[in-house]
């Protein structure tokens, strides 16, 4: 009888907990109506502190280079500042000494490209790795010979804070 009596009451509950999973799926799944991430643009505007440059070798078929890359934490101070009007400054000088620094102009090309000139018009092509309110990780490359004689590409990812 306590048997007959348990799987009544089982069979009452199972409607119960499937209503409960089916309003858990519901819930779980439902889409975030939160406002739309800031622009690329916008985002990147500020003076970001220079944490990291790494540099990466790779020959010309584009396989890591057997002289590899190093880590290099720059002197405090370092930083890029992007303003409202396009404009980027950088500077790799500690703060005890005199700026020695780097201007030009920038432009946003989509959400993980941009391009910055500097006043010499260099144009410099870069895709931005990770970009957050306080983290800002970008990477450029550049054509190179090791050695003066081996082509090869040097790519620099920095790696910023606010």
């Amino acid at each position: 009888m306590a048997t007959t009596n348990t799987m009544r009451h089982s069979n009452r509950l199972l409607p119960l907990t499937a209503a409960i999973m089916i309003a858990a799926i519901f819930i779980s799944c439902r889409p975030s109506y939160s406002s739309p991430p800031p622009t690329p643009a916008s985002t990147i505007q500020g003076k970001w502190n220079i944490q990291t440059v790494t540099t990466l070798a790779y020959d010309a078929s584009g396989q890591p280079w057997a002289g590899g890359g190093n880590i290099y934490s720059p002197p405090a101070g370092s930083f890029f500042e992007f303003d409202a009007n396009g404009r980027w400054t950088e500077s790799l000088s500690p703060d005890s000494l005199p700026s020695v620094t780097q201007r030009g102009t920038y432009t946003v090309a989509s959400g993980t490209r941009f391009t910055y000139s500097d006043s010499l018009g260099n144009h410099t092509d870069c895709i931005i790795d990770t970009l957050s309110a306080n983290l800002f990780v970008f990477n450029h490359q550049k054509n190179t010979l090791f050695n003066g004689v081996t082509p090869g590409t040097l790519k620099y990812v920095f790696r910023m804070t606010k």
